[in-house]
C-alpha cells in the first residue's frame, strides 16, 4: 500500500505496512524520502509525526547532497565498465555469442562480461541476475561466521533487486529492505569499522547503479 504526503514542502512516499509497528524515515540513495508505518496509523497522526521530524529530515537531505556522488547512467554498450570485487571488467558484445554462453547470458571470460549482442537490450536485467547470483554465493560463505560473532542461530537471506534501497534484519531473521537502529546495532557487532564502510557506500554507491 502507497501513498503520498507533503511536510514542509517536502515529498514523502508512504509505505504501510503490518508489520511496523513506529514510524521509520529513509532518505533513499535517490534523494527521496520514504516513511515506513504501520498499517493503521492515522494520515493526521503520520503528519503530526513526520511534522516533528522537519530538522532531521533537511539535515538528512543536506547531509545525502554532500556525500552523494551522482548517479551514473549504464548504457549496456562495447567499453561500459562494471564492477566486481574492487575491480572494473568491460562490456564486450559478442555476436553470436549464445553458442558460447550456453544457458548462461552473461559471463565474466578473461577480463571481460561478455553478452550476446542481440540481448544488449536487456543487459540491466542480465547483470541484475548474475550479480545476485554471485552475491548469494558469496554471502552464504559468510552467513557461518557472522552467525557465530552476532549471536543468531540463523539467518535467513534473499537476494533481491530493491532498487535504491538498501537491506536491514528483523526480529524474526529476515533481511528486510528496511534499515533503523536495530540493524545497525547488528551490523556493529559484526564489523566495527562498519561506520568509515558506510561512509564509503554514501559517497561512491551511486557509480554501481545499473
Amino acid at each position: 500500500m502507497s501513498e503520498t504526503i507533503f511536510i514542509a514542502g517536502i515529498q514523502v512516499r508512504v509505505r504501510r505496512s503490518g508489520r511496523r509497528r513506529q514510524v521509520g524515515l529513509t532518505v533513499e540513495r535517490d534523494g527521496t524520502l520514504a516513511a515506513a508505518v504501520p498499517v493503521e496509523l492515522s494520515t493526521v497522526e503520520l503528519d503530526r509525526i513526520v511534522s516533528g521530524k522537519v530538522l532531521w529530515i533537511h539535515k538528512a537531505l543536506a547531509q545525502r547532497d554532500t556525500l552523494a556522488a551522482p548517479a551514473t547512467v549504464k548504457r549496456y554498450v562495447a567499453g561500459e565498465g562494471f564492477y566486481y570485487l574492487g575491480r572494473k571488467f568491460r562490456l564486450r558484445l559478442v555476436h553470436g555469442a549464445k553458442r558460447l554462453l550456453g544457458n548462461e547470458s552473461l559471463r565474466l571470460y578473461r577480463g571481460y562480461f561478455e553478452i550476446d549482442s542481440s540481448a544488449a537490450h536487456r543487459g540491466r536485467e542480465m547483470f541484475v541476475r548474475w550479480y545476485s547470483a554471485r552475491a548469494r554465493e558469496w554471502i552464504d560463505t559468510r552467513l557461518a561466521t557472522m552467525r557465530k560473532r552476532i549471536g543468531v542461530s540463523e539467518v535467513k537471506c534473499r537476494v533481491r533487486d530493491l532498487g535504491n534501497r538498501w537491506g536491514s534484519c528483523s526480529d524474526n531473521g529476515t533481511w528486510e529492505h528496511n534499515h533503523g537502529a536495530p540493524f545497525w546495532n547488528l551490523v556493529r557487532r559484526g564489523d566495527l569499522d562498519f561506520e568509515a564502510k558506510r561512509r564509503w557506500l554514501h559517497r561512491n554507491g551511486p557509480q554501481f547503479n545499473l
